[in-house]
């Protein structure tokens, strides 16, 4: 990190930046803008793909991404390269809100004018008009929604039905373009649409650290900057740091690499080195990606603190504010409980006490005048103990006479009346009793923990059902103790929410989104009624903190 603070930034203006560096323009602005395309990083080659689906009347296409990868760039593109003489062009962003209302502001920019009437207007009829007209003077729609993972889902389905359904097929086409989300909603629908593949799509992936490299110079460049100033003007270690804390990220990349310029104008430098990037551990090109992502973020969260109007006040009033700090952390060291209240109580569920018995030797009987103990019925257990040579003892290492007599462990005899059959609790010790929903839901709870791992590891799931209601929980122990459920319990995992109170299902874990799509079409009946889908289980954790 740099000395300077960055009001020194504020103060420059503009042209004395570009004079700085010989720039006509600031070369890494975040606007996009059409006429400064990066063709590398295979952009020129998405971009001649969607045209060419366009072109052969592919009704749906599907633009996905990350945010920043510049799917927004392709999408004015897209709207400069086609023919204004073949195609009625309706760009949406934002699209939130029901299917009548996108339908409504569909029909009005296709040039509906919206009349005085007593009576709703039935924009479906209106639609289908628009649509007619423009099949009769041979022209098309193309309809355009950005951030196209936020439609409700229910508003794509009558979508995607629209396009399926519709008699004017060969009038609508229809591109989504959104984050990776815009997946999972699609994978929702394929019941709906036999004869438009929603698979099919083009996703812009971040860059790498060559192509980051390259970037950074063509827009230099196009900034006509004098010579090969551009191949230089960044040192190798810079870029990699950019490349550290972007990961390909192109709006990210352009705020780097403007503050860069920046700070190096700053500090009278023609060069930006990595000192200059903001980021700590820039030029350190053996740092593990795990810890590159969190200085990343530590980074700027740090240069916004220096923005900030209280960075200033620290820094006037820095004395007060150290003092203030440090009454701070006495105080949290006065109040803090004592070591009692870190220590946690023992768990005394049924559950824990049938454990407890079943996984050692039991080495004494019930308590006087009790039969069970934890739920085990030990009134039909006799357990008689046996005098345990010394010889035994001394072979363990033990001596006779030990004072800790419970380091001994003393075998037991379970005697069986004739003809009685023999004890099968044995067999109960891998699991909470049978058809009993509390065990079994807290069972299905504690393994979702190892599921919950596999978010880490790219792994995928499938999404069975969401209970909301008051009853949720409730209702949820009745479904795991009926003999269909029970029969797939070890492939469900659970996880609840507080507030506000929701229980969500998940069945099963796979290495991709292929496998877990097979797994969900060959699930039986009662589990497809649900409509389940496949997700990653990264995915699915967002989901349900949404």
């Amino acid at each position: 990190m740099i000395s300077q603070s960055p009001e020194f930034f504020t103060q420059s203006p503009m042209s004395l930046y570009l004079e700085h560096f010989q720039l006509s323009q600031s070369p890494f602005r975040q606007e996009p803008d059409p006429k400064i395309f990066y063709p590398g990083a295979v952009r020129r080659a998405v971009l001649k793909a969607l045209l060419a689906d366009i072109q052969d009347g592919k009704p749906l296409i599907k633009l996905t991404g990350s945010e920043g990868v510049g799917k927004t760039l392709l999408h004015l593109l897209l709207i400069q390269k086609l023919p204004p003489e073949t195609y009625d062009i309706v760009s949406l962003d934002h699209p939130v809100g029901s299917f009548g209302d996108l339908l409504r502001i569909i029909c009005v920019v296709l040039g509906y004018k919206t009349q005085d009437e007593s009576g709703p207007v039935n924009y479906i009829e209106v639609f289908h008009e628009q649509l007619q007209l423009r099949k009769e003077k041979q022209r098309k729609v193309f309809l355009i929604i950005d951030e196209a993972e936020k439609l409700f889902l229910a508003t794509l389905e009558r979508l995607v039905k629209t396009i399926c359904d519709t008699d004017e097929a060969e009038v609508l086409q229809i591109l989504l373009i959104g984050r990776l989300d815009l997946d999972v909603n699609l994978d929702q629908l394929t019941i709906y649409c036999s004869n438009v593949d929603i698979y099919a799509g083009f996703v812009l992936e971040p860059m790498n650290l060559d192509e980051t490299r390259k970037y950074m110079q063509f827009r230099l460049k196009s900034s006509k900057i004098p010579g090969d100033k551009h191949l230089t003007l960044f040192t190798d270690d810079a870029v990699h740091a950019i490349y550290q804390a972007a990961m390909g990220n192109i709006s990210l990349t352009n705020i780097l690499a403007e503050n860069g310029l920046k700070r190096a104008c700053a500090q009278g430098k023609f060069q930006v080195e990595p000192d200059l990037i903001g980021f700590q551990t820039a030029g350190k090109k053996n740092t593990p990606e795990v810890l590159s992502r969190l200085s990343r973020v530590t980074s700027l969260w740090y240069d916004q603190f220096r923005d900030s109007r209280v960075y200033d006040l620290f820094m006037e009033h820095k004395w007060w504010s150290a003092a203030a700090a440090l009454l701070l952390v006495l105080l949290l060291v006065v109040i803090r409980p004592g070591d009692e209240d870190d220590m946690q109580a023992p768990d005394t569920s049924d559950q824990a006490v049938f454990e407890q018995i079943t996984t050692r030797e039991v080495d004494e009987g019930p308590p006087p005048g009790e039969e069970k103990i934890g739920g085990v019925d030990f009134g039909s257990v006799a357990v008689e103990e046996k005098p345990v040579p010394p010889e035994a003892l001394e072979k363990s290492g033990e001596q006779v006479g030990s004072k800790e007599p419970e380091t001994i462990v003393v075998h037991a005899e379970i005697k069986k009346k004739k003809g009685e059959v023999p004890s099968v609790r044995k067999k109960r010790k891998a699991g909470p009793p049978s058809k009993d929903g509390s065990a079994l839901l807290r069972e299905r709870m504690k393994a979702t923990s190892n599921w919950l791992a596999g978010a880490y590891r790219g792994v995928y799931t499938i999404q069975l059902m969401r209970l909301t209601s008051g009853d949720a929980e409730a209702n949820l122990k009745q479904i795991l103790v009926e003999d269909e459920y029970y029969a797939v319990k070890d492939n469900l995992y659970l996880l609840n929410r507080n507030s506000p109170p929701a229980f969500f299902v998940f069945y099963g874990m796979y290495d991709t989104m292929e496998k877990a799509r097979r797994a969900r079409n060959g699930m039986p009946i009662f589990l497809r009624r649900h409509h389940p889908y496949a997700l990653s289980i990264k995915e699915a954790l967002k989901k349900t903190e949404e």
